[in-house]
């Protein structure tokens, strides 16, 4: 299993570096680097000394090697957008994505693989065909139309339901200890603000858990139905067990193996598709910190947003590919 793990490791290296130069290329060969420091008022001279003051005069091999040493020491610049460096930009924004991302990952697994091997079992019913429908309409609907029929029903029309933004009168600034909210409301010990947080999650979770839940639901009715099949499943039946065991024991468990492959395919999705569900409900996370950088051409910030989950797309796939070995033995051998 370590050899395995090395062998994937090794092979994630040369995505990383691919990464940053495709980064590079666009933000030093195909546009100006420097135009985040321009005003209206530089003469070329300005422009000129501002461009050898930060390095955009020199080699482009030179540059990127330059690039790289910025990426080791974690300096990844300045955001004229939020007005900090953009390493405590992250800091401050990625735990509320990243919150968002893991509760509708685990709304749709849950639903998901359960609604996936319910359809199966009873292929052909009613039951089948409502929940393929309903997950042929999860990755097909586009994501901002959910986000705002949700909003428009839940929010306006209601008024059950909260938009995505905290309240400071409920959480002030004080009390943000680790930017999860969840999180900061057990550390405070304050009842109200978990039970807040949680109605401020539950429109954006469904919202962006919805996507991923119809191709996991798809993805686990189709393995279901293929391991069925099987001669081991036919044998477990022959010998007199309970369909239940039957259904559970070898054909879910089994069946699980390639929507593992899907679920962290979704994750990367998960953090991309945040942009339009943190824009839609407020939510104060990196994907409308991101959209705020694109209105204020934050150059900086935009790209290394782009890298940022670009590497988080490549960690969970790596992960992906190691837990598959783990526990299907015939890859590692393969």
């Amino acid at each position: 299993m370590l050899t395995f793990v090395i062998r994937r490791v090794l092979l994630f290296l040369p995505i990383l570096i691919g990464l940053t130069i495709v980064v590079f290329l666009i933000t030093h060969v195909f546009s100006d680097p420097a135009a985040m420091y321009y005003t209206k008022d530089l003469s070329p001279s300005e422009v000129q000394r501002i461009r050898e003051k930060h390095g955009f005069n020199r080699p482009y091999i030179v540059q990127y090697f330059s690039y790289l040493n910025r990426l080791v020491h974690v300096d990844l610049g300045y955001s004229t957008s939020s007005r900090s460096t953009i390493l405590q930009a992250f800091a401050k924004k990625i735990p509320a994505t990243f919150e968002l991302a893991l509760t509708s990952l685990l709304f749709a697994v849950i639903l998901g693989v359960r609604l996936g091997l319910v359809s199966a079992i009873r292929k052909g019913t009613i039951v089948d065909q409502v929940t393929r429908i309903s997950a042929l309409a999860g990755f097909s609907l586009p994501l901002f139309w959910v986000a705002l029929v949700l909003l428009l029903f839940f929010y306006v029309d209601l008024g059950w339901l909260p938009l995505g933004r905290y309240s400071s009168k409920i959480w002030p600034l004080s009390q943000h200890h680790t930017n999860f909210y969840l999180l900061d409301a057990v550390i405070n010990g304050s009842w109200r603000q978990f039970v807040d947080a949680i109605r401020h999650l539950i429109l954006p979770t469904i919202t962006l858990g919805y996507y991923c839940l119809g191709l996991i639901t798809r993805m686990m009715r189709s393995s279901v139905l293929e391991v069925a099949q099987k001669d081991y499943v036919r044998t477990a039946r022959a010998k007199g067990l309970r369909e239940e065991i039957v259904n559970m024991k070898h054909i879910r468990q089994n069946a699980l193996l390639p929507t593992i492959t899907v679920i962290g395919f979704t994750f990367g999705g998960l953090m991309m598709g945040s942009v339009l569900t943190e824009t839609v409900f407020s939510w104060p996370g990196l994907g409308s910190w991101a959209v705020k950088a694109i209105k204020n051409n934050d150059t900086a910030a935009i790209m290394n947003y782009v890298l940022l989950v670009g590497v988080i797309y490549s960690v969970v796939n790596l992960l992906v590919d190691i837990s598959y070995g783990y526990i299907n033995p015939k890859v590692r051998l393969d």
